[in-house]
C-alpha cells in the first residue's frame, strides 16, 4: 500500500473540529481504501497505527474500523503511518490517541498496568510543575491520582496528561519526601526514587537533644544532629497556617504561626493545636521565663501563658510588628521596628522607638546583640541602654545566636556573620546564596535554616557546610546558530542541572532568557537568534534543593565574529 506524503494529503478547512456530512463521508472513505489496501500488504517489517477514540465523536465517526480503538496494519512505509497520524491531528480531538509503531500488538493508554521511568525535577517548592514519565497512562486526567510518600496530591495540582508524561504542580503543602504512586485503572505504579517538596523553614530551636524547624503549610523538620531532618505532621491546615517561630520552653517545643495559631510537642512529634487560633495575627517570637510563656507577632500581639497551652491575646502594644522575643537578664526583651522590655509579659516599657526593624535577639551572658534590616545591628549590656553598632553588610540580617563564645548571625543572601562582643562583625562563607531567616544552636552545632528548605550546619560559626549540590564546573558550550549545547562536568549526589542562558554576563538564577533542565550533563537551549556573545550557568539539584550556580560561561553563537 501507498499513501501520498503527509503534505500532500488535503484537508478540507474547518473552524473546529464538529463535521459536515460531506467530510465524514469523505474521511471514511478514504480510511476504508487505505484499511482495503493494507490488508493486502501484512509483513512482519510492517508499521502499524493504533488508536482509541477515548469517546471521541469524530474517531468513532470517521475510524475505518467502526470501534473504539483498533490497530490497522499500514504496509513497510512509516510514511504511510504519519499520513493517518496527520489526519488524526487535524480532524479528532484531543480525547483521542494514536501512535506508530511496528508492533502489530498494543494496550491503549490507561487499560493496562502504568509505569515510571523518571520524575523531574526530583526536588522543589511549592509551585513547581513536576513531569512524569512513563507508559500506559490515561489520557484523562480525571482517571489519575497522584501520592507522594502515601500523602494524596489535591486535584487543586492541575493534573494534565498524555500516554507517557503526567505533569502537575506542587501544591501548597507541607515539606515531605517519598516516591511518587501513579493510581490508573489499569493500576499502580511507583518511582524509584522520591519527590522531595521543599517548603521554606522561618525558625529553628534546640531542645537539648534535638532541633525542631518550622516553615511555610505547617512544616515541622526535626534533627538530632542538624544535618538529617525528619519530617513531622503538626495537624494545623497547611492552606492558612504557616508556622513563622519555634522555641524551647524547657519542658516542650512552642511553635507560633499565621492565623493566631500556637502549638505545643513535647518532642517535636506529637503535636497539641489549639482549640481555634487567636486571631488574624503571626506569631514570630515565642520565649518563657520558666513560669511565663509570651508570643508575639503582627498587628502588635503579643499573648501570654502559664503553661504554654492556654493563651491569651491582647494587641496594639506601641508596635504594629513584632519579630523576636527573648527571656534574659530576669526580662523579656522584644524586637521588631521597637525594641521593649518587660519583666512580667504584662507591662512594657519601650526602650528603641520605632524606626528600623530588628529581626532577630540573642543573650551572651553578658550582651544583648539584636540585628535587623539592612545589616542593622544594635547591642545593650542591660536591654535598656541600646548602641547602633556597624556590621559591614547591606544584607538583612535575620536571625542570631550566642555560640561558641560569638554572636552568630545570619541573613539575605546567605550572609554569615560573628563577632565576639557585637562591636566587632566579621563576614563568614557559608557556601550558598539562598537566604537564611533564622539560627538556633547546640553545645557543639549551629543550625541556619531558610529559603526553600535550605539548611546549613557549622562546627564552629566560621566554616559551614550545606547538603545542596556545589556548583558544577567545566561549563562549555557549542556554537550552532541559533542554539547552544551546553556541557558540564557531573557532580556527586546530584539528579538534575538547571541551566540559565543570557546575553548578560551577569546571569542569573533570576535574570536570565533561557531556562532549561537536564537529567543529565548537558542540555541543548534553542532560541538563541542574536549572533554574538551568550553566557550561561548552571546549578546541580539533589534531594535537598538547587544548589549555588558555576561561574558563567561565554558562548559565541553564530557566524558573528565575537572577538
Amino acid at each position: 500500500m501507498h499513501l501520498r506524503d503527509p503534505a500532500q494529503v488535503e484537508v478540507p478547512a474547518v473552524s473546529s473540529r464538529s463535521f459536515s456530512r460531506s467530510v465524514v463521508a469523505s474521511a471514511v472513505a478514504l480510511l476504508s481504501v487505505v484499511l482495503a489496501a493494507c490488508g493486502a500488504n501484512a509483513g512482519s517489517g510492517d508499521w502499524y497505527y493504533h488508536f482509541a477514540c477515548n469517546g471521541d465523536y469524530e474517531c468513532l465517526t470517521t475510524n475505518a474500523l467502526g470501534t473504539t480503538s483498533g490497530t490497522i496494519d499500514v504496509g513497510p512505509r512509516e510514511s504511510d503511518c504519519r499520513s493517518l497520524e496527520l489526519f488524526a491531528e487535524k480532524f479528532w480531538g484531543p480525547a483521542a490517541w494514536n501512535t506508530c509503531d511496528q508492533n502489530p500488538t498494543y494496550t491503549p493508554p490507561g487499560q493496562g498496568t502504568p509505569s515510571i521511568t523518571s520524575v523531574s525535577p526530583s526536588a522543589a517548592v511549592p509551585g513547581t510543575q513536576v513531569t512524569i514519565t512513563g507508559t500506559n497512562f490515561p489520557t484523562s486526567p480525571g482517571d489519575v491520582t497522584l501520592d507522594i510518600g502515601g500523602v494524596t496530591v489535591p486535584t487543586t495540582a492541575g493534573i494534565s496528561t498524555t500516554s507517557t508524561t503526567i505533569t502537575f504542580t506542587i501544591p501548597n503543602i507541607a515539606s515531605l519526601s517519598g516516591p511518587i504512586t501513579v493510581h490508573t485503572p489499569g493500576g499502580t505504579a511507583t518511582s524509584a526514587g522520591s519527590l522531595t517538596i521543599l517548603d521554606s523553614l522561618h525558625s529553628v530551636a534546640w531542645s537539648g537533644t534535638k532541633f525542631l524547624a518550622v516553615g511555610d503549610y505547617g512544616t515541622a523538620l526535626t534533627s538530632a544532629d542538624g544535618v538529617h531532618w525528619a519530617t513531622q505532621v503538626t495537624g494545623v491546615n497547611p492552606l492558612i497556617v504557616s508556622l513563622t517561630s519555634a522555641a524551647w520552653s524547657g519542658s516542650s517545643f512552642l511553635a507560633g504561626g499565621t492565623n493566631g495559631y500556637l502549638l505545643s510537642s513535647p518532642d517535636g512529634v506529637t503535636w497539641t493545636l489549639p482549640a481555634q487560633g487567636l486571631g488574624m495575627m503571626a506569631f514570630n517570637g515565642i520565649a518563657s521565663s520558666g513560669s511565663q510563656f509570651v508570643a508575639a507577632g503582627s498587628q502588635g500581639a503579643i499573648a501570654r501563658s502559664t503553661d504554654g497551652s492556654s493563651w491569651t491575646a491582647s494587641l496594639n502594644y506601641p508596635s504594629d510588628l513584632y519579630n523576636a522575643i527573648v527571656w534574659a537578664n530576669g526580662q523579656f526583651v522584644l524586637t521588631g521596628y521597637a525594641i521593649l522590655t518587660s519583666p512580667d509579659g504584662v507591662t512594657w516599657t519601650t526602650r528603641v522607638p520605632q524606626a528600623t526593624p530588628y529581626y532577630a535577639i540573642a543573650w551572651s551572658g553578658t550582651t544583648f546583640a539584636a540585628v535587623g534590616a539592612g545589616g542593622a545591628v544594635r547591642t545593650s549590656p542591660d536591654g535598656v541602654t541600646w548602641t547602633v553598632r556597624t556590621s559591614g553588610t547591606a544584607s538583612n540580617l535575620r536571625g542570631v545566636t550566642w555560640f561558641k563564645g560569638q554572636f552568630v548571625a545570619v541573613g539575605d543572601g546567605g550572609t554569615v556573620l560573628t563577632s565576639p562582643d557585637g562591636i566587632t562583625w566579621t563576614a563568614r562563607t557559608s557556601g550558598i546564596s539562598t537566604n537564611l531567616n533564622a539560627i538556633a544552636a547546640s553545645a557543639t552545632t549551629a543550625v541556619a535554616v531558610g529559603k526553600a528548605g535550605v539548611t546549613v550546619s557549622s562546627s564552629d560559626g566560621i566554616g559551614w557546610t550545606s547538603l545542596l549540590p556545589p556548583p558544577p564546573t567545566g561549563v562549555s558550550g557549542t556554537h550552532e546558530v541559533g542554539q547552544s549545547t551546553i556541557t558540564w562536568s557531573p557532580v556527586a549526589g546530584a539528579t538534575s542541572y538547571v541551566v540559565y542562558v543570557s546575553t548578560s554576563g551577569s546571569v542569573s538564577k533570576t535574570s536570565y532568557f533561557k531556562r532549561v533542565t537536564s537529567a543529565g550533563t548537558s542540555a541543548t537551549v534553542t532560541g538563541l537568534n542574536s549572533q554574538g556573545w551568550w553566557y550561561a550557568i548552571v546549578t546541580a539539584v539533589n534531594a535537598y534543593g538547587e544548589g549555588a550556580p558555576s561561574a558563567a560561561a561565554p558562548i559565541c553563537v553564530g557566524t558573528y565574529i565575537c572577538g
